[in-house]
């Protein structure tokens, strides 16, 4: 099994280091990170408005509020999004309030409530 303790520096920004990640997330990404047993990485934490458009991220992103975080798992990133999945169902990942599953890395954040919690844009 893999292990790996999360901190806030794993999701600072990676243009500029800037941080302001809410513990929530962290928080989640570990509890994602204990029951998956795989290594999962951070692609993209807190961004900085200035990397966030250069990121293409919306203008009220949830990256810019630190309340939402792109993670992979290069071993197994259907594992990552079934993991998400249970959790939540289990009632584990009560915070989250969306998941969307990208080809390459799965977005999870605590932002506003949405009518679906999970979206697949691409596989």
């Amino acid at each position: 099994m893999d292990s790996r303790i999360f901190s806030e520096r794993d999701f600072a920004c990676k243009c500029c280091g800037e941080n302001n990640i809410d513990e929530r997330i962290i928080s989640m990404t570990q509890r994602i990170q204990d029951s998956l047993g795989l290594s999962v990485s951070v692609v993209s934490g807190y961004r900085c408005k200035v990397h966030n458009a250069i990121m293409g991220g919306a203008r009220r992103s949830y990256h810019t509020q630190g309340l939402a975080v792109d993670l992979t798992c290069v071993k197994d990133i259907n594992a990552l999004w079934h993991t998400i999945q249970t959790l939540w169902h289990n009632g584990e990942l009560p915070e989250l309030s969306c998941a969307i599953r990208d080809a390459n890395y799965v977005h999870i954040d605590c932002g506003k409530k949405r009518k679906h919690v999970f979206e697949v844009r691409a596989v």
